[in-house]
């Protein structure tokens, strides 16, 4: 039985479909429950420090601190017995902390960064779908006659989604020129064909995103 993130990784990279991919992590979520399938904690050590000589005592210690050294100098202390001076253990430095996981957090922020802007994106569409206001039956023939010539809104979103310009001045420019359009081209761009390429090509954009979210957490190797 494959685990979750088996699961999400295959459909990310589109060897599950949609229906595939709920069924078997449905199966999985309730084999997990059910006490069926039996679920591998990874637990990571913490990195040990070095420990004093289990033979130690007060005394030696309070020993030690009385000859006090610097960083730089290997001084030595008299043990507790008096006859032989022991070195003072260097204090080790402390690792420099990893940066693998540095990358994995970047790439993480920014796809949280471009599905926020997606969803953004999406919700502007709509609104601006749902403003626009009803046409009778001759704006309807006039509708028509744009759209049978291509009007720029049409345009606007075949650019798009050839360019897949997913990033954050992409998005912008898009906004923006959609904005300008006037209520006409808006009008007739509702009915058109590119509006559904378009509505079909963002919710793609956002089971991309929400499939390399839950990803995040692989390191390079798994996938």
């Amino acid at each position: 039985m494959k685990d979750l993130r088996k699961l999400a990784k295959e459909y990310a990279q589109n060897v599950l479909d949609r229906d595939s991919y709920h069924k078997s992590r449905r199966e999985l979520i309730q084999g997990i429950c059910a006490g069926e399938i039996e679920v591998k904690v990874h637990e990571y050590l913490t990195p040990l420090e070095d420990l004093p000589n289990v033979d130690d005592t007060s005394e030696n210690i309070i020993t030690q601190l009385s000859y006090p050294a610097t960083a730089d100098s290997d001084a030595t202390v008299p043990d507790r017995a008096g006859s032989a001076p022991v070195a003072r253990p260097k204090p080790k430095a402390s690792p420099a902390p990893s940066s693998a996981a540095r990358p994995r957090l970047i790439i993480r922020q920014k796809n949280i960064v471009i599905a926020m802007t997606i969803i953004i994106l999406l919700a502007v569409i709509t609104l601006t779908i749902l403003l626009v206001p009803a046409t009778d039956d001759s704006s309807v023939q006039i509708t028509e006659v744009q759209v049978a010539e291509y009007n720029s809104g049409q345009i606007l979103i075949t650019d798009f989604i050839q360019q897949k310009n997913w990033s954050q001045d992409g998005l912008t420019s898009f906004i923006t020129s959609w904005q300008q359009l006037s209520d006409e081209e808006l009008t007739a761009v509702q009915i058109s064909p590119e509006m559904k390429r378009l509505t079909s090509t963002i919710y793609q954009q956002l089971l991309d995103e929400r499939a390399l979210l839950s990803l995040g957490d692989l390191s390079p190797g798994d996938i």
